[in-house]
């Protein structure tokens, strides 16, 4: 596994995925936030290749950040 790339996903994710997404998370939001994390790896030399390595969908790791998001907020963490 490129530790790289799950370093950059690790970071991406918790940066750019946030509770605004998670309030109303749509289809066309997850695809936007996914081309620019593409975008985002491909800026710091990390390829498609290696991110799909890590996380397999990319899609559904952001989809995964905001039902996590949406968990913890139900529970009343902060």
């Amino acid at each position: 596994m490129d530790e790289a790339a799950e370093a950059f996903m690790d970071v991406w994710l918790d940066a750019n995925v946030n509770h605004k997404h998670a309030k109303k998370p749509s289809a066309r939001t997850v695809k936007a936030l996914a081309r620019r994390c593409i975008s985002d790896a491909a800026t710091q030399g990390i390829p498609l290749e290696s991110l799909e390595a890590v996380v397999c969908d990319i899609e559904e790791a952001i989809q995964d950040e905001l039902n996590f998001i949406e968990t913890v907020k139900a529970k009343g963490e902060p």
